[in-house]
């Protein structure tokens, strides 16, 4: 529990010390410390209640689950708080034994009123976490949008890099006597993949399925700049692709597989993107080869994509996602494969892309 919990709850308490002194400490010794120990009490009851409610995590959760565990700590309390209250009446304040039935009805009352202040305070208690939980989602929720504004501001000055650009004109160009069905389709990929960054790259979640058709297409277009230095292969199953992830992940995955692999190589080499389904999670795999290099100075050579990446899961996912990195050193190619490996969770997927 926090310092500001322990010094709000020692100033309710203190107050109704304070209040019941001031009202009734002028008559006996006893009154004062009977209104020393009664807020002492319920002071142990309602630390006790958020300390075990804190450790069970069940706010916010399941209302069930949690109105249960409310009910019966609030009645554990009440009961006990009800027998202390008449020890202190018949011990400190030196009240005559109360006799069968009155000391029933004198332990009920008691009871009863402990089971209003206990349950207000944990509706109090409940709700300040709630509020709060609420504020760190909306938090998280910002924080993912400014990461996210920052991953599209980073792929728009790819997609706009004056060698892109050149490229997809270039590339069209070259194409248009000879095949100008061809120098469409280039013009298109490139608008698709400008399109998807600019619209539906925006929100807080991507489907697979529209990721890897941008991606597609951005790659397609690379690999006119390269010729036949540079090969794609795409192998992900079709009840894959109704998984979620953050937007412009993969693509920023794909622009680093070509920046920092094929482009660097003389003889090129090929960007794969496969998926398998393992356990409870789909992991995504995008490889490529790369010049050989140490671990930190090809790690470092990434740039913030992969930190940006892996900070969008954390935020979108939890723990329930990851991003690994693994390298295969190639000697005789001088070279290494590289492979990024990112984990999905299945629950977070959508309906089946095969259902229609």
């Amino acid at each position: 529990m926090s310092r500001r919990f322990w010094r709000w709850q020692a100033a309710m308490w203190g107050v109704t010390a304070i209040i019941g002194i001031a009202l009734h400490g002028r008559d006996s010794v006893g009154e004062i410390v009977f209104h020393v120990l009664f807020p002492a009490t319920g002071l142990a009851f309602t630390s006790w209640m958020a300390v075990s409610l804190r450790q069970r995590a069940l706010i916010p959760g399941p209302s069930r689950a949690l109105l249960s565990w409310s009910a019966k700590h609030v009645m554990i309390s009440a009961v006990i708080g009800g027998a202390i209250n008449l020890l202190l009446h018949r011990y400190v304040l030196s009240e005559p034994v109360l006799v069968f039935p009155k000391v029933i009805w004198e332990y009920l009352l008691s009871a009863t009123g402990w089971a209003l202040v206990f349950g207000v305070w944990l509706f109090a208690f409940c709700i300040r976490d709630v509020f709060r939980a609420t504020a760190r989602a909306i938090e998280a929720q910002q924080r993912m949008q400014e990461s996210m504004r920052e991953a599209e501001a980073r792929a728009l000055r790819a997609q706009l890099d004056p060698h892109f650009l050149f490229n997809a004109i270039n590339g069209a160009r070259s194409l248009i006597g000879s095949d100008p069905d061809g120098a469409r389709d280039m013009l298109s990929r490139y608008a698709d993949v400008l399109r998807y960054a600019t619209t539906r790259g925006r929100g807080l979640s991507a489907i697979l399925a529209d990721e890897l058709n941008a991606v597609e297409s951005y790659l397609e277009v690379e690999r006119h700049r390269f010729s036949n230095r540079m090969t794609v292969q795409v192998d992900v199953p079709v009840e894959h692709r109704g998984i979620t992830l953050p937007p412009m992940l993969l693509q920023t995955l794909a622009e680093n597989a070509v920046r920092h692999g094929v482009s660097r190589l003389r003889q090129g080499g090929a960007v794969s993107i496969s998926s398998e389904q393992q356990g409870g999670h789909v992991l995504l795999r995008v490889e490529n080869p790369a010049p050989l290099s140490t671990g930190h100075d090809a790690v470092a050579s990434l740039g913030i994509g992969l930190s940006n990446s892996r900070e969008r899961l954390a935020l979108l996912h939890g723990d329930a996602a990851s991003l690994h990195i693994e390298r295969a050193p190639d000697p005789d190619a001088m070279a290494e494969l590289w492979t990024v490996t990112v984990a999905l969770p299945l629950e977070h997927s959508t309906r089946s892309l095969s259902d229609g």
